[in-house]
């Protein structure tokens, strides 16, 4: 396959076509050749004709985002396109071709160029303004999940290096700023794509998958201090080591409240929210076998029936892939282990 753009666009999309399959692997081996050309493209800019140029800003940032949610997931090699983030453009509007003018009235000329590409949406019989509403909102979405992705990735570099060094001390001043920063991208979302951080449900699936990813972050922020308190229960007597283990259940509690959110949204949210479901789970299970951590959790009945539903939820997705029927079974039998060590504590009592 030439090495052009609309190439890669083929390549991105039959990768998200994998996504929606459940083949995890094969998208990433089809992300890998993206990867290749996307690194050549853009490292002689200037090959890109200028038609092109948007939709190549486009591609690169849908297969950065695919790859590093992959990886996020999946022990895999990194292609090296993660490298060119700062030298791409964020995504803008497309502009109009120059030969599609022609067809427009002389009397229309003072329309803006953004609401004659409104017209021209196939078939569509939404007023413009509904049109380039929807449009901005399509952008500030893509734009407000690439800003997480990267800040994502920071969180997976700084804290979760396999060389790390971190001690619970040096780790405060980290979070902090990383949790500081999450609150700067929350704040900055525009109203339409900004979701409330209540825990009632949404009916705009965008703020939806939003609202996942945000505290699927702050979870991922805080887990070293749940993992600090399982290895040793004496560590959660510190205030700001248990303060930081509230946030992180808290975050974690969040995305499995209503655990058929997760059904939201677009390409792999699907297998990577089971995979998420599943860890989680598996880390309030732990919280409540924990002294010091099942004080910060709501009662235990309320917590079974959450476990119960999120059991279920992971079931109804087993037949979609080996992963998903092996991550059911993970945490079906957890479930039933917890359920017999509590038993057993109760009744040594």
């Amino acid at each position: 396959m030439r090495n052009t753009v609309v190439a890669t666009q083929c390549m991105v999309m039959a990768s998200a076509y994998l996504f929606y399959l459940v083949r995890p692997l094969e998208a990433w081996t089809l992300l890998s050749s993206v990867s290749m050309k996307l690194q050549l493209l853009f490292g002689s800019p200037n090959r890109i004709p200028t038609q092109w140029r948007e939709l190549s800003v486009r591609v690169y940032w849908n297969a950065l985002l695919f790859e590093s949610d992959l990886l996020a997931e999946l022990d895999l090699p990194h292609s090296g396109i993660v490298n060119f983030e700062e030298l791409v453009d964020l995504p803008g509007g497309f502009e109009e071709e120059d030969e599609d003018d022609g067809e427009e009235e002389d009397g229309d000329q003072n329309e803006t160029e953004e609401r004659r590409i409104a017209r021209k949406y196939q078939g569509s019989s939404r007023p413009v303004d509904s049109q380039l509403a929807v449009r901005r909102d399509e952008l500030w979405y893509f734009l407000a999940e690439i800003a997480l992705r990267r800040l994502l990735n920071r969180v997976s570099h700084i804290i979760y290096q396999k060389d790390s060094t971190h001690t619970l001390a040096s780790l405060g001043p980290i979070a902090s700023e990383l949790d500081f920063q999450l609150s700067q991208w929350y704040d900055s979302l525009p109203r339409p794509v900004q979701f409330p951080l209540t825990s009632k449900p949404i009916s705009n699936p965008v703020q939806t998958v939003l609202r996942l990813r945000y505290n699927a972050c702050r979870t991922i922020i805080y887990r070293p201090y749940i993992l600090a308190v399982f290895e040793n229960e004496q560590a959660g007597a510190d205030p700001g080591v248990k303060e930081s283990c509230r946030r992180c259940l808290d975050a974690t509690l969040r995305q499995l409240e209503h655990v058929t959110s997760h059904r939201e949204g677009h390409l792999p949210y699907l297998w990577q929210g089971a995979l998420s479901m599943v860890s989680q789970t598996l880390l309030i299970m732990g919280a409540t076998m924990s002294p010091t951590l099942s004080t910060l959790l709501p009662p235990a009945s309320q917590i079974d029936a959450i476990i119960a539903e999120v059991v279920n939820e992971v079931e109804r997705y087993a037949h979609l892939a080996p992963s998903l029927k092996l991550s059911a079974e993970i945490i079906r039998d957890a479930e039933r282990r917890r359920q017999i060590c509590l038993r057993s504590a109760n009744m040594c009592l």
